[in-house]
C-alpha cells in the first residue's frame, strides 16, 4: 500500500510533464504559420524588373498591448526595410488572417507611382497609386506593376 501512494505522485508529475511537452508541441506547429511570398517589381508599361526598387514592410510585432504600459519608445509597431534584388523581395512569415498584424508592405522606387500590399482575409490587396487596387487569392508569387510618375493620374467623376 505504501508503495501504491508514492506512484501516484509520481504518476501524475509524468502526466503533468507529459501534457506541458504536448502543449509546447503544438503551439510550435500552429504558431509556425505564415505565407512566404516573392514579389516582383516591375516596370508598368515595359514588364521589366525596377533594380533600384525598395520595399518596406510595417505592422505589429506583438499582440500584446504593450502600447497601455506607457513606456517611452516602446511600441507595438515596426518598421523594416526588407532585402531585395534585382527587384524582387521574399518575405516570409506574412499571417493568413487581416487581423493577425496589419501587416502592409510598401513598393517605391525613384520616377515611379508608390504600391502598397495588404493582407486580407482569404488573400491579399495590391493597391497601386493610378491604377487602384488588384485582390490575389493565396499565392506565393506576386508582380507589383508601378507606373511611372510621368503618367497622368486618371480623373474620376
Amino acid at each position: 500500500m505504501n508503495s501504491e501512494k508514492r506512484k501516484k505522485p509520481l504518476r501524475l508529475i509524468l502526466f503533468g510533464l507529459c501534457l506541458m511537452a504536448l502543449a509546447a508541441l503544438t503551439m510550435t506547429i500552429v504558431g509556425r504559420g505564415g505565407d512566404s511570398v516573392t514579389f516582383r517589381v516591375v516596370d508598368a508599361a515595359t514588364g521589366l524588373p525596377l533594380t533600384n526598387a525598395n520595399a518596406q514592410s510595417y505592422g505589429r510585432w506583438t499582440q500584446l498591448p504593450v502600447e497601455k504600459v506607457r513606456v517611452a519608445k516602446l511600441s507595438p509597431w515596426r518598421t523594416t526595410e526588407l532585402e531585395g534584388a534585382e527587384g524582387q523581395f521574399k518575405v516570409a512569415g506574412l499571417p493568413r488572417r487581416s487581423s493577425s498584424s496589419l501587416v502592409r508592405i510598401n513598393f517605391y522606387c525613384p520616377g515611379y507611382k508608390p504600391a502598397m500590399f495588404t493582407i486580407v482575409d482569404g488573400g491579399f490587396n495590391l493597391y497601386c497609386l493610378g491604377s487602384g487596387t488588384t485582390r490575389f487569392g493565396r499565392t506565393n508569387l506576386i508582380t507589383v506593376a508601378l507606373e511611372s510618375e510621368d503618367k497622368p493620374l486618371p480623373l474620376k467623376l
